[in-house]
Order: C-alpha cells, then sequence, then structure tokens
C-alpha cells in the first residue's frame, strides 16, 4: 500500500475499503495508470484538502496523459511526483558525466598519438642523414598530427565547457526540486516534508530534547470561507495568517503549513506554562485581531482555533511526539469550551 492509502487508513475498518475502491474506481474510469505517484494524486484531489489541486484534477477531463498528471502532480508539490523530478535530473547529469568521460577518453589518446608523432619525428630527425625528402616526410607526419591533436583538444574543451554549463542547469533544477519539496506553495512556509524533518533532528543524537513543544493550529471550519467567499479568498487568508505566524516565531523557533488550514510550530527553551502562554497569545491573534474582510460584500468573519500541545518530555521521538500533538489537538476540536488542550 502506497503513502496516499496508507493516510486514508487512519479511520480504519470499511471506511478504508470504501474510501480505497473510490480512488482506484476514479483511475481506472479516467484511465489513469496505477503508480504510486498517481493513488497520491488522485488521493489528495478527492479529499478536498487542496480545493486548487482538487478543481486542476477535474478540469483535467477523462483519459489524461501521463505528462499532464506529472506536471500537476509537481505543480501542487505532492512528494511522489517532486521526487520523480529529482531522479530524471540526476539520471540527466548521470548521462551526460558518462558522455563527458567518453570525450575526456577520446582527448587523451589523441594526445598520446601526437606525443608519439612528436617522439618519432624527434628520432627521425636527430640521425645522421642528408635526404631532404625523408626530413620532409617526418614534419608532414609532425603537422598532421599537431593539426589532429589541436582540433582534438579544441573539441574537447568546447565538450567540456557545455557540460559544466549543462551540469550546473541540472544542479540548479535539482536544487529547485528540493526546496519545491520542503516549502509550501501557497503561503511559502515550511511545508509537513520540512517541519517532519526538523522534528527528526532533534531526537537525531538519540537523546531527548529538553524544553521543547510541538504546538499544532487547526483553523475551525475554515471551508466555509472557501464555499461562502471563493477559494482565492480563502488563500488570501492563509497567506495573511502565514505572514502572521512567521512574526509569532523567534528565531530558533519554526512554524510550518502541513495541511490545507493546518499549521505547525515548534517552540524550543519553553515549560508548560510557557507554551500554554504562547497559545494563548496566537489563539488571541486569530480570533481577536484576525478580521477576513471579503472583498465582494464587505462583511466580516471572526474566525476560531483549536491547538493541540505536545512537550517532547513526554515523548521518546519526533513520530510520538508529533502523535500527541494530534492527539491534544483532536480533544481540542471536540470541546470548544477547551480549544487549547496539552497531551498528558
Amino acid at each position: 500500500m502506497n503513502n496516499a492509502l496508507v493516510a486514508i487508513a487512519k479511520d480504519g475498518g470499511e471506511s478504508v475499503s470504501a474510501d480505497a475502491r473510490r480512488i482506484l474506481q476514479v483511475m481506472a474510469r479516467r484511465g489513469i495508470t496505477a503508480l504510486p505517484r498517481n493513488y497520491e494524486l488522485v488521493y489528495e484531489a478527492l479529499s478536498g484538502r487542496n480545493p486548487e489541486l482538487s478543481a486542476d484534477f477535474s478540469a483535467l477531463g477523462e483519459q489524461p496523459r501521463q505528462s499532464e498528471l506529472d506536471e500537476m502532480g509537481f505543480y501542487h508539490r505532492l512528494i511522489g511526483y517532486c521526487g520523480i523530478a529529482a531522479v530524471k535530473a540526476q539520471a540527466e547529469s548521470g548521462v551526460l558525466l558518462r558522455n563527458l568521460k567518453e570525450q575526456v577518453a577520446t582527448g587523451l589518446s589523441h594526445k598520446r598519438s601526437f606525443m608519439r608523432a612528436l617522439e618519432l619525428t624527434g628520432h627521425s630527425l636527430r640521425e645522421d642523414t642528408t635526404d631532404l625528402t625523408e626530413t620532409l616526410a617526418s614534419l608532414d607526419y609532425l603537422m598532421a598530427a599537431m593539426t589532429e591533436f589541436v582540433t582534438a583538444e579544441t573539441a574537447l574543451g568546447k565538450t567540456l565547457g557545455d557540460g559544466a554549463a549543462a551540469l550546473d542547469r541540472i544542479g540548479s533544477g535539482i536544487g529547485a526540486v528540493e526546496k519545491t519539496m520542503v516549502v509550501d506553495k501557497l503561503t511559502q512556509l515550511p511545508n509537513r516534508i520540512a517541519f517532519r524533518a526538523r522534528l527528526e533532528t532533534l531526537y537525531a543524537e538519540g537523546g531527548v530534547p529538553e524544553r521543547t513543544a510541538v504546538v499544532l493550529a487547526d483553523i475551525d471550519h475554515f471551508g466555509l470561507v472557501n464555499s461562502r467567499y471563493g477559494q482565492q479568498a480563502g488563500n488570501r487568508l492563509l497567506k495573511r495568517l502565514a505572514a502572521i505566524f512567521r512574526k509569532s516565531v523567534k528565531k530558533n523557533d519554526f512554524v510550518a503549513r502541513i495541511g490545507g488550514d493546518d499549521f505547525a510550530f515548534l517552540f524550543r527553551d519553553v515549560d508548560q506554562n510557557d507554551v500554554l502562554a504562547i497559545s494563548e497569545r496566537l489563539r488571541g491573534t486569530i480570533e481577536e485581531n484576525l478580521v477576513f474582510a471579503t472583498s465582494d460584500t464587505g462583511a466580516d468573519d471572526a474566525l476560531a482555533v483549536s491547538i493541540g500541545v505536545a512537550l517532547s518530555s513526554s515523548a521518546g521521538s519526533a513520530a510520538q511526539l508529533q502523535v500527541n500533538a494530534e492527539t491534544a489537538l483532536a480533544a481540542a476540536k471536540k470541546n470548544a469550551r477547551h480549544p487549547i488542550r496539552i497531551a498528558g
């Protein structure tokens, strides 16, 4: 089972089979090849977590080409498609390097031939001979060898120059892909991959990080904003939230957009009281100060937020720390009178 289908399995039981069947049925009906990255795309499109992706997928029509799916997946920064782009770039660089290796080997062969011609000519000229014809023949042989060598060296120089430029372009492409994989396209915040990588670094040395907390924030009923005012209005709101969140964290802290309306924070050098106070400020920033004015009617919608908190002292791994925060967030969402919950 690929990552997309594993994600479906959170609810378990019959719902897993129903969701998986729905994905497979859509893929079969639209003639989409059963590739892991295509499962990921269809799952994300059907989940509705990214309205823009869902709309783009619907607009593809029946029997979409794989190239169209790849372009869409890469544009929306899905992991499978970004990985394919990186693999292609690396493969291209491998072919280029092999070609350059062959060109260099050919150049060295020409160089050895020229040096051998030079050696033979020198030996001939050093001999005691008065035969001008032989001398001229030796010089002609040397000139021909030198011409061939210079031509080969010139061609090799151009090949190496072009190859270096191509490798630079490929390197830039790989760098862009790597950046794409860890940056949220809409808000330009780090994404879920970057957040998980940051968590992993906390435990990289084998110990449990001290005085560290994960805070997960979910905007309540955010789908109503999209349905009432449109996707562009929702996107503008997410960008504004991202700007506010970015200003809310210190240099050594971290904020990421990990889902449609889900944000994750990583705070260092905090205890339980500190992180609860920070969470209250985050919630207050949204509920009291962030008022979204629609561009068409001027009506206002105040947003609420649910927050889950987990402390590193309660988790022996990055995965457990994230699970603890997700559990606390789920509890907060179930009880509007306690919108901030800390993992016990």
